[in-house]
């Protein structure tokens, strides 16, 4: 199974650290209905109101609005989103953040809400020209058309990344997640269950990260990492 592979996949690095190599695998195991289940549209966390266009203020909150879009991946409705932004939220109050940038972004929740609570350089980056485009224009309703939106990472880094995808694509992105960091930099992962947890920690947890702490809801996972580059 996955696991054994990628057990597999972290013996052979060990063993053979200056040789470049990568196995090709099939992840079977995730659960995805929860993407597109139900999801929540108006929903807000302690700092921060996120509501569907349309739709009308609940809270005295500071408040972003999303074009609905209910065809599109990442809309901006699921569970991981809310998490993610929760854990963004918590770091903005401990540490000084200067920049942020949401690998896979979506329809751009995030990076607006970031940008909303106070980031000064935001940017993210999606591959899904659809959801690229309603991105732009959740950008302009919100009036953020400072944000950087691409369909690739920049060749720079950033105090805080974030990135809610699913596994074994989250897997395969890693090298260039770490592109993004800096030392003391700030990343934040989810998009994956309970079930993907350990090997999650697996796959990222080295001399170059270190984690910060994690939280589950719903059976969703998002944990946090510093990247310490030793």
């Amino acid at each position: 199974d996955l696991n054994q592979v990628k057990d597999l996949e972290l013996s052979l690095r060990g063993c053979f650290e200056n040789i470049e190599f990568s196995l090709k695998y099939q992840h079977t195991d995730q659960v995805d209905s929860g993407w597109s289940e139900n999801p929540t549209k108006n929903w807000h966390t302690d700092c921060l109101e996120v509501i569907v266009e349309g739709g009308a203020p609940s809270t005295s909150l500071p408040r972003i609005f999303l074009k609905d879009v209910p065809s599109i991946f990442g809309d901006g409705g699921h569970i991981t989103t809310r998490i993610c932004l929760t854990k963004i939220e918590h770091v903005l109050a401990e540490r000084t953040i200067g920049s942020f940038f949401d690998f896979g972004m979506g329809c751009g929740t995030l990076p607006i809400a970031a940008a909303v609570l106070g980031v000064p350089r935001v940017g993210g980056c999606e591959i899904d020209p659809d959801a690229l485009q309603v991105a732009d224009y959740n950008k302009s309703l919100n009036n953020c058309s400072q944000l950087y939106f691409s369909e690739k990472s920049p060749q720079e880094t950033f105090d805080l990344v974030a990135c809610n995808i699913q596994p074994p694509l989250l897997f395969d992105v890693k090298e260039e997640l770490l592109g993004l960091l800096h030392c003391g930099s700030i990343l934040i992962l989810s998009g994956f269950t309970a079930l993907d947890n350990t090997l999650v920690e697996k796959v990222f947890v080295d001399r170059k990260l270190k984690m910060l702490g994690e939280s589950n809801q719903s059976n969703w996972v998002c944990s946090v990492f510093e990247y310490i580059n030793s």
